[in-house]
């Protein structure tokens, strides 16, 4: 009986972990790895700049925080687009 409930509790694991699945998968068809994307939002200091940066897609991003020369660099580096707020 012990293996029943191991099953039976996996099986319970497995669909309440998919009911909290809320992740957007990038399409495969249209992400590119080699696209780079940065959206520029509102920083809390002149000398900083706050962004977002994706790679593939520009629907999954993180948020980042560079000084301005920092942030020039890292945009060449990357051969980023740069997209509307």
């Amino acid at each position: 009986m012990v293996g029943g409930m191991d099953r039976a509790k996996e099986s319970a694991s497995d669909e309440s972990v998919d009911a909290m699945d809320t992740t957007q998968h990038p399409d495969p068809a249209t992400f590119d790895p080699r696209r780079k994307f940065v959206r520029l939002m509102d920083s809390p200091r002149e000398d900083f700049v706050a962004f977002e940066f994706s790679i593939g897609t520009p629907e999954l991003a993180v948020e980042l925080l560079l000084p301005v020369d920092a942030f020039e660099e890292f945009c060449a580096t990357n051969r980023v687009e740069r997209l509307e707020a």
